[in-house]
């Protein structure tokens, strides 16, 4: 009866080396989801604020050319 624990625990150990090892990867995965979601997030609020602030600049040229003609 000894035998057969023992053949249990061998077979049973490798399992959960495995289930914690890809537990932890999957949570390494999912912190390193949401940092490039976030980053993704501040490129493109980076990218529509200079799309915004060249779109002004180009207003106020304008209506400075308009003015003056």
């Amino acid at each position: 009866m000894n035998d057969v624990g023992r053949l249990f625990a061998a077979f049973l150990a490798p399992a959960l080396l495995v289930s914690a090892t890809s537990l932890l990867i999957l949570s390494i995965n999912v912190r390193l989801m949401g940092i490039v979601s976030r980053l993704r997030h501040y490129v493109h609020a980076k990218y529509d604020a200079a799309k915004t602030k060249l779109r002004h600049t180009h207003l106020k040229s304008s209506q400075l050319r308009r003015g003056r003609n």
